[in-house]
């Protein structure tokens, strides 16, 4: 029997372990990323609930199989970041999840108001990055557009009420922070009739008028002195973003998802009017949530 040399044996070995070696690593490869709508989902939600918003986009992103939702999703946020309200002044506000909605909230108004400056022209970039979600037909990647957009909205709004640019504070939609925190919502007769809730002297942010929907608005009401930037319009992104963490979208739950629906959730924040009355419960419901204080 013709004996093969160890040398010869170690020449054939090799290229097969490498063979072997190689299957191995590309066999486990695929658990390094995400694979298939279960797991894109599964990241997608945990990533959004650490306020890792780059990474939840990208997930969302590849859960849709329409370049035009990706398109569309890709504009919003492109306008987002124009207008002081990237992904990047999300994260840093919100930081790893949870906290208080309302003093992160604050926190994007003032870069807002730091960088481009909150004003009539942010406010539109802002709604027509909101008004991307009609273009985008996959509910989750329409709902991360919505919850975004409309939270940009209400900071934008605060950025244009603020009296000192980039620096929101409780006395911009209050006249006595202290005095109306702790006058307490009696259904509508504590706050309202403490006069520590009633707007400050030059408010930038009126109470407005009736009803406003975002989903109906445009350009002209959205520049309309009765609609924004208002209470209204606070109230208008608030619905937007129960919409977007419901069941038809995101349908998130988790340490962030949890600390903004305690703000979106707050009743005094969800009357279907703001009156003359109720606009005193609104600004104290609103420092309760974080908003200035």
């Amino acid at each position: 029997m013709t004996r093969i040399p160890l040398q010869a044996k170690m020449t054939f070995a090799a290229p097969l372990l490498l063979m072997l070696t190689s299957c191995t690593f590309n066999i486990f490869a695929p658990l390094d990323s995400p694979s298939g709508d279960p797991q894109l989902l599964s990241t997608a939600r945990a990533a959004l609930d650490r306020g890792d918003f780059v990474t939840a986009a990208k997930d969302y992103q590849a859960l849709s199989t329409a370049d035009a939702d990706i398109a569309a999703s890709e504009q919003a946020f492109m306008l987002l970041d124009q207008s002081g309200a990237g992904m990047m002044a999300f994260a840093s506000a919100f930081g790893t999840g949870g906290g208080n909605a309302g003093k992160a909230i604050v926190a994007i108004a003032n870069g807002i108001g730091s960088s481009v400056g909150g004003s009539a022209a942010t406010r539109l970039n802002i709604f027509h990055a909101f008004n991307e979600t009609k273009n985008i037909t996959d509910p989750t990647l329409r709902g991360l557009v919505r919850f975004l957009t409309s939270l940009a909205l209400i900071a934008e709004t605060l950025a244009e009420s603020a009296h000192l640019a980039g620096s929101f504070v409780g006395a911009d939609i209050v006249t006595n922070v202290a005095g109306c925190a702790a006058a307490g919502p009696s259904g509508l007769t504590g706050c309202a009739l403490a006069s520590a809730c009633q707007p400050p002297a030059q408010s930038k942010l009126p109470s407005g008028s009736g009803t406003f929907d975002l989903k109906t608005a445009t350009d002209t009401t959205m520049s309309d002195a009765a609609n924004a930037p208002t209470l209204t319009l606070i109230q208008a992104a608030i619905a937007e973003i129960n919409t977007a963490l419901g069941s038809t979208e995101i349908a998130a739950s988790g340490a962030l998802s949890s600390a903004v629906n305690s703000f979106v959730s707050d009743p005094s924040l969800t009357t279907s009017a703001i009156t003359q009355v109720q606009g005193a419960c609104y600004r104290f419901a609103l420092i309760n949530e974080g908003i200035g204080t």
